[in-house]
């Protein structure tokens, strides 16, 4: 088992490693870098979406605008994807390059407001569609 102190380590050097202008994408497990996981991550739930259309959406914008952490919602640079699920929102943020995969999924003027949910609240969500 590799220590908490290990890990801080790594992730400390990945964002010294960022910082200095290098990119994560190629960062590796030895079997898939962050680039190959990011593609999925996309495709997977691009499908996902796509297979629930009515109860999926697209859009610039989060629900209160001035509650955006990453701060490129106001250029376009980004977008959030998300589904409704019986459990409650998934929403995820893409490149605006990764739109395509989300071809005819409803378009709106904002996201649902975001209600705190974690990763593994997320993944429950996701669990609970038919």
């Amino acid at each position: 088992m590799i220590s908490n102190a290990t890990v801080e380590l790594i992730n400390a050097t990945i964002l010294e490693y960022r910082e200095n202008g290098g990119s994560t994408k190629e960062i590796s497990d030895g079997h898939h870098t962050f680039a190959d996981l990011y593609g999925m991550r996309v495709e997977i739930f691009a499908a996902l979406c796509r297979a629930y259309p009515e109860q999926s959406f697209v859009s610039y914008r989060h629900h209160d605008e001035d509650n955006d952490p990453i701060g490129r919602f106001g250029n376009g640079e980004d977008f959030i994807a998300g589904i409704n699920t019986p459990r409650g929102t998934v929403a995820m943020h893409f490149k605006k390059t990764k739109l395509g995969a989300f071809a005819g999924i409803n378009k709106v003027r904002s996201a649902p407001p975001y209600d705190g949910y974690d990763q593994e609240e997320a993944r429950l969500r996701i669990a609970s569609l038919p």
